[in-house]
């Protein structure tokens, strides 16, 4: 996961594996976070709303 500025400059913030999770910052702080993931190897995606991630 990574995000990147207006010159074009990337930052990683970081690399996760099998049984990871990503992205629940932007839950806490009801703002967007604007960042791209890039999955090197077929992957499973799944995507919950903040009143299912909170009640899991």
């Amino acid at each position: 996961m990574f995000n990147s500025n207006d010159e074009g400059k990337e930052f990683t913030q970081g690399y996760f594996c099998k049984g990871q999770s990503f992205g629940e910052p932007p839950l806490f702080i009801d703002e967007s976070y604007p960042s791209t993931a890039i999955a090197f190897q077929d992957s499973k995606i799944i995507k919950l709303s903040k009143d299912k991630f909170l009640k899991y």
